[in-house]
C-alpha cells in the first residue's frame, strides 16, 4: 500500500510540473487594453497631450479580448494614432524565440515589473532589432469602446481627483474621476481628455465635456503647472481648422490628499 501511494504521488508531481501551453500562459496576460509606454510616459511629463508627436500609422492603442481566440489565434484591434480603428490578429504559436507568440511579422513576449504589466513587440528594422512595449491600462470588458482604455489612463494620470475653485462666491470644491465625471463646474457633468490630433481645429490641449449630449457639449482648453490648472475659453478658426486659447475661465488648484 504504501508502495502505491508513493508512486501515486509521484504521478501527481510529475502531472503538475507539465510546463503551460502558450495559450494557457499568455491568455490572461495579453487580457487588457494597453497604451504605448512611451507615449503615455510622454503625456505624463508633458501634461500636454497636443504636444506628444504622432504620425497617422503609429499605434498607440491595443485592444485585446481573448473571448475572441478561435484555435490558436485571435482578432483584436489597434488604434493608429488615436484615429483609426483596425483589426490585427495575434498567434499563440512559437516564434524564432520560442518563448514568444507571433503577430504578424513580430513577435511578443511580457514583462511583470510590480504592478505593471508591458507587451512587448519584438521586430527588426533595417536588420537591428527592434522592441516597442505597450502598457496595460484597463481590462476589457461588455460594451465598452475600443478608446475608453486611453480615456482612463489619461483621466487618472492628468485630472482625477479633487480640486478648490475661488470665484466671487467663496471656495468651491471640483472633483474629476476617472471615469469621465466632473463635479462643481456648474452644469457640467462629463469630460473627455482630447487624444485625437488628426481632426483638423484639435491643436491645443482641451477637455470636451458632455460629449453625449450634443446640444450641451462644450469644450475648454487646459493647462497644468504643478498643482494648478487652469481651463480657457477658446476660438476656432473654421477656414483655418485651428484652436486659438483666450481668456481663463477656471483656475483649480489640485486638493492635498
Amino acid at each position: 500500500m504504501k508502495r502505491f501511494l508513493l508512486c501515486l504521488t509521484a504521478a501527481g508531481l510529475l502531472f503538475s510540473c507539465k510546463p503551460k501551453t502558450l495559450i494557457e500562459e499568455y491568455k490572461p496576460i495579453v487580457q487588457g487594453v494597453w497604451v504605448k509606454k512611451q507615449y503615455l510616459d510622454s503625456v505624463i511629463f508633458t501634461k500636454a497631450p497636443a504636444s506628444v508627436p504622432q504620425n497617422d500609422n503609429e499605434v498607440i492603442i491595443l485592444y485585446i479580448d481573448t473571448k475572441d481566440i478561435k484555435g490558436d489565434s485571435l482578432t483584436f484591434y489597434v488604434g493608429k494614432a488615436n484615429h483609426a480603428f483596425v483589426a490585427a490578429g495575434l498567434y499563440f504559436r512559437p516564434g524564432k524565440d520560442p518563448r514568444r507568440i507571433k503577430i504578424a511579422d513580430s513577435e511578443v513576449d511580457y514583462t511583470i515589473n510590480g504592478k505593471d504589466t508591458l507587451l512587448n513587440i519584438h521586430f527588426e528594422r533595417g536588420g537591428k532589432p527592434q522592441v516597442i512595449s505597450y502598457i496595460k491600462v484597463a481590462q476589457t470588458r461588455e460594451k465598452q469602446k475600443i478608446g475608453e482604455g486611453l480615456d482612463y489612463a489619461l483621466n487618472k494620470e492628468l485630472f482625477a481627483g479633487k480640486y478648490e475653485l475661488k470665484d466671487g462666491s467663496g471656495v468651491k470644491e471640483v472633483e474629476f474621476t476617472v471615469d469621465g465625471k466632473v463635479t462643481g463646474l456648474g452644469k457640467l457633468k462629463t469630460y473627455y481628455v482630447n487624444n485625437d490630433f488628426v481632426i483638423g481645429g484639435h491643436n491645443v490641449d482641451g477637455l470636451t465635456f458632455d460629449m453625449a449630449d450634443s446640444t450641451k457639449t462644450s469644450g475648454l482648453a487646459f493647462k497644468i503647472k504643478g498643482d494648478t490648472l487652469d481651463l480657457y475659453n477658446t476660438s476656432v478658426d473654421t477656414v483655418k481648422q485651428t484652436t486659438t486659447i483666450a481668456d481663463i475661465k477656471y483656475h483649480l488648484v489640485r486638493k492635498k490628499k
